[in-house]
């Protein structure tokens, strides 16, 4: 792939990244030489799902305030990295995959995957971006029977912590080794990075629990719940979190027991510190270097359960000849996520901007394949992707 970034550095360039996160889509433009938002909104993910068009018509008026030279657009699952007017329409389909009863019921995911659509079919100079799964420099082993090792926006955080790391440490690419934790609204995930190049990952149902989403899913579980539960839904898999375990909607409501030593709330964060606890412990066991921890997302917002949190990482005897330093990640403007602000670093790296190593040390132009490559029997995978590719009238 030829990429602008080749042609060299072009200075002082306005690019903009956008987070699709659950709870809110988050948008940011950035003068890139100067790391300065020019620009930030979060937008609720329930409007976008009725309106699609939302931050596309958005982008329009930004581009026209300030010039902006690319864009990294919402990549669901992830896609190998192309112009978004390059991808196929079964690309975007196995990017945001669910089954037609799911798209009947016009869950999130379908606003989504027509917004890609609408990026696909309009003359904005966005990009579509990988997930974990696609990137050469994980180990083929370690994607066996896995779809979700951390989708696009983990890797827009992953993205924002190496430039973070550069700039507080002093390192050079090639000398960065951090572990990224983003802790979301439904799903979580865990990044290993090693010499500035991501080697595994841990995401969505296979992570830790969300405040909605379920973790450390048991196939045998999934095997029950598909034979038992009629129309198995995606819904299925935004339940089972520390919602569902402590009846609580939201990290406030958290907090704000923590205050009162709550026991309903004391439980729901032990869930969810010993949880990020054994997540951390599984990947620096495979890791040779001290690593950096990074802790991205809105659960870190919360002073008590960031304070917890950090005092159970920093506490834990095993963890004090692998973990360097503990870092909690933010964008400058803390209305809006870390990973938008990757997100911008990603496209002034394929235009060509200051942040053009991004892609070089990540390999994400050498990102391939699809989602659904490493499923075994590899008969089920090719199935699979096939029901899943079909483009169909009402979805």
């Amino acid at each position: 792939m030829e990429l602008a970034s080749l042609r060299g550095w072009i200075p002082g360039m306005m690019v903009a990244g956008i987070d699709p996160g659950t709870r809110t889509m988050d948008l940011i433009v950035i003068d890139d030489e100067k790391n300065r938002i020019v620009y930030g909104e979060a937008i609720d993910r329930d409007m976008i799902t009725r309106d699609p068009s939302i931050p596309i018509k958005r982008l329009r008026d930004l581009r026209r305030e300030y010039s902006i030279e690319s864009i990294t657009a919402p990549s669901g699952y992830g896609i190998p990295l192309k112009p978004v007017q390059k991808a196929s329409i079964e690309e975007i389909l196995e990017a945001t995959f669910i089954h037609r009863e799911d798209c009947l019921r016009r869950l999130k995911i379908v606003g989504l995957r027509r917004l890609m659509m609408l990026f696909r079919d309009s003359h904005l100079p966005a990009w579509f971006s990988p997930g974990v799964i696609h990137l050469p420099t994980v180990p083929r082993h370690r994607k066996i029977n896995r779809i979700d090792l951390g989708t696009a926006d983990k890797v827009y955080t992953v993205a924002a912590a190496i430039v973070d790391a550069r700039q507080r440490y002093n390192l050079m690419p090639r000398d960065i080794n951090i572990l990224v934790l983003e802790s979301g609204q439904a799903y979580n995930a865990a990044i290993l990075v090693e010499n500035g190049e991501i080697v595994d990952g841990i995401g969505g149902t296979m992570a830790w629990w969300g405040l909605m989403g379920g973790g450390f899913v048991d196939s045998e579980t999934c095997y029950a719940l598909s034979y038992t539960v009629p129309g198995f839904s995606k819904i299925l898999l935004f339940q089972g979190g520390v919602s569902t375990f402590s009846g609580y909607t939201s990290y406030d409501q958290i907090e704000k027991d923590l205050e009162r030593n709550e026991i309903r709330a004391v439980q729901a964060l032990n869930m969810i510190t010993e949880s990020i606890t054994k997540t951390i412990a599984s990947l620096i066991a495979v890791s040779s270097t001290k690593t950096i921890l990074y802790l991205s997302g809105r659960l870190y917002r919360h002073p008590r359960m960031r304070q917890a949190i950090y005092t159970s990482i920093k506490n834990n005897d095993s963890f004090r000849t692998k973990i360097r330093d503990i870092i909690f990640l933010e964008s400058t403007d803390t209305k809006i996520k870390a990973a938008a602000l990757g997100a911008a670093y990603i496209a002034s790296g394929v235009a060509g901007g200051k942040y053009s190593w991004i892609i070089d040390t990540l390999k994400l132009d050498q990102s391939q394949g699809s989602i659904f490559d490493y499923i075994e029997p590899k008969e089920y995978s090719l199935k699979i992707k096939e029901t899943f590719t079909k483009p169909s009238e009402d979805c």
